[in-house]
Order: C-alpha cells, then sequence, then structure tokens
C-alpha cells in the first residue's frame, strides 16, 4: 500500500505537491473545536487542488480563488473602494442639487422681493430720503427689505433677516414679502410681526428664525417694533440715542409673540438707522467684533452731510475695522432722513 501511494501520479489539473499537502493535512491532529474543522479545511484543500490552485484555504489570496472558481476572467474591486466610488457619486449628487436650489432661491428673491432702489424711490414722495447698503458673501441673501404704502399715506418698513443661506432661507423671505404685500393693512408694526411670527411658527426646523424690524414711517413720526435684530438709532441735531425696543425673533417656538411699539418724532433733519447682525457680527484679523461703542460713535461723528454721504464713510470706516477679515453673513444698514 504505502509502495501504491508513492508511485500513484498527480491526478489531472493537480498541482505537484499537493498530495504531500493533504496527506500531511490528513495526518495532522484535530484541532481544539473538533476533527470536523480539520475535516472541512481537508476538503477545501482538495478543491482548490482540483482547480489547479496551488494554494492552501488560509493563503491570503482566497478571494481570488473564489472568483477563479467562479470562472471570473477579472478580479472586481474590492467591496471598500466599490462603496467609496458609490459615495464620491452620491455626494456630486447632492452637491449639484444643492447648487441649483441656491440658484433658484437667488432667482426667487430678485423676482420678488423689494430692491434697495425700489425703496428709496418709494420713500422719496413721502418726505424722506433713503441710503440702503445691502452685502452678502452667498446666492441667497438672508437679509431682505419690504415696502408698501398705507391708505393714510404712511410706508410700512420692514428690514428681516433668516437664519441661515439656502433654500429655505429663500422661501421664508418670499412668504414674508408675500404676507406683507397682501395683508389689506400692515397696521401697527407691532401687530404685523405677531401675525408673521404665527404664520411661520410650525413652519421652521429647530434653531431656524427670522429678526426682523418693522417701521411704521409718517411725516411728523416713526412707530418701530422689534423681534431681535439690533435697537435702531435714531439722530438729532448730532446727538444719538438707541429706539430701545425689542422682542423675541419670529418663528421660534416660544408661544404667541408680543411686540412692543415705540414712537419717536420725527423734525426736518432727522436721521433713523436701521441694521442687521452683519455689522454687530463683524470681526477685526484679531477675531474681535465691532464694538457697540465704536459704533455708536460712527453715527455721531458721520451724521454731517447727506445720507448717502454718512453711509460711504460708515461702511468705510467698517472695512477699515476688518481688514483683511471676510465677512461670513449678510451685512444690512439703512440711514433714512426726513426731508420735509
Amino acid at each position: 500500500m504505502k509502495s501504491l501511494l508513492q508511485s500513484r501520479s498527480p491526478a489531472p489539473g493537480r498541482a505537484p505537491g499537493s498530495q504531500q499537502g493533504e496527506s500531511t493535512r490528513a495526518a495532522s491532529p484535530p484541532d481544539a473545536s473538533g476533527g470536523a474543522a480539520s475535516g472541512r479545511h481537508a476538503r477545501h484543500a482538495t478543491h482548490n487542488a482540483g482547480c489547479g490552485c496551488p494554494v492552501t484555504p488560509d493563503a491570503p489570496h482566497a478571494p481570488h480563488l473564489l472568483s477563479a472558481v467562479a470562472g471570473e476572467r477579472t478580479v472586481p474591486p474590492s467591496l471598500h473602494a466599490q462603496r467609496y466610488a458609490e459615495g464620491l457619486v452620491r455626494l456630486h449628487r447632492l452637491e449639484r442639487q444643492r447648487a441649483d436650489d441656491l440658484d433658484s432661491g437667488a432667482r426667487m428673491q430678485e423676482r420678488f422681493l423689494t430692491s434697495a432702489h425700489a425703496v428709496e424711490a418709494m420713500l422719496g414722495p413721502h418726505g424722506y430720503e433713503a441710503a440702503i447698503l445691502h452685502h452678502t458673501p452667498h446666492p441667497v441673501r438672508s437679509d431682505f427689505l419690504c415696502s408698501r404704502t398705507e391708505e393714510d399715506g404712511a410706508v410700512s418698513l420692514l428690514l428681516a433677516d433668516t437664519a441661515g443661506h439656502g433654500l429655505s432661507a429663500a422661501l421664508l423671505s418670499i412668504r414674508i414679502a408675500a404676507l406683507m404685500q397682501t395683508v389689506p393693512s400692515v397696521g401697527s408694526p407691532g401687530d404685523f410681526l405677531e401675525l408673521v411670527h404665527d404664520d411661520i411658527s410650525g413652519l421652521t426646523s429647530s434653531g431656524r428664525f427670522v429678526t426682523a424690524a418693522c417701521a411704521g414711517l409718517r411725516q411728523g413720526s416713526a412707530t418701530f417694533a422689534n423681534a431681535g435684530l439690533p435697537l435702531p438709532v435714531h439722530i438729532r441735531d448730532g446727538a444719538v440715542h438707541e429706539i430701545n425696543t425689542s422682542g423675541i425673533p419670529l418663528g421660534l417656538p416660544l408661544g404667541a409673540g408680543h411686540y412692543r411699539e415705540a414712537t419717536v418724532d420725527m423734525e426736518p433733519g432727522d436721521r433713523l438707522v436701521l441694521y442687521t447682525d452683519g455689522v454687530t457680527e463683524a470681526e477685526n484679523p484679531a477675531g474681535d467684533k465691532l464694538p457697540h461703542a465704536l459704533w455708536m460713535d460712527w453715527m455721531q461723528r458721520f451724521a454731517a452731510g447727506d445720507v448717502q454721504h454718512m453711509l460711504h464713510h460708515v461702511m468705510d470706516a467698517l472695512r477699515r475695522f476688518m481688514g483683511s477679515t471676510p465677512a461670513r453673513t449678510d451685512l444690512s444698514i439703512i440711514i433714512l432722513e426726513r426731508r420735509f
């Protein structure tokens, strides 16, 4: 029997030496888990040897053996590489979709929101000269303006800032602008802010909100209500003071919004300044935010000259303060002066 085993030639397709390896495995004692595991290894080795693959099942290239057994001519990418490639494709599609959404949002805002030039033209016949600046580093702007003329001759003006710069911000801004244009009357600024708060509550996701200031402008007075924007500034004969009225931002799930109003007399030459938190959050290269005292100093120092002159000097001072620091959010400033 021994001589027969030694003289037996390898079977077709059997790698030389595979018989010896097979015999060695057969003679090995069973592992700790029992003889069944060793038997399976032996049968696996016999199968591999039958396909001409001189590799035991413990070899590092077992996946290639499986491909060869299945008759595949090429080795497919690993599962990790496939998932990585699929992830890149999905990411590209999401980025493309986001870019399309932002483009659509920007075009909708361009069509449906009131431009700064239109607001300036509307205020002129009502005795107010306006200088308005709006800057955004994003396709969809978070700051926006709304205005309309009331039946009693007053002008209602809204400056607002939505949280975020995505498509939802564009839709919110258009919704609020539509409310202002379609209600029979804006009424008092506080009532209108409460209307907007009730309307958009529940539409915004967690942490999303809108800050706004609403003004009712007449030739002899201006009435304000505020929902989280920096306090408006009133300037008369070089004296500067803030109009102290504020309330919760619009859309926050904090219950009903009640917005207290404040009215100031507006004599010829008096000015009003409204602005968004892009001013208060401006930073210098050291990372320091704009000091409030410095902003109020600019309000007094640059009040001489017309409103365009004042806006130019305020923005020049702000650019010097920021230096090389880029603006990270929208920035809006409205300067109004009663002319007659």
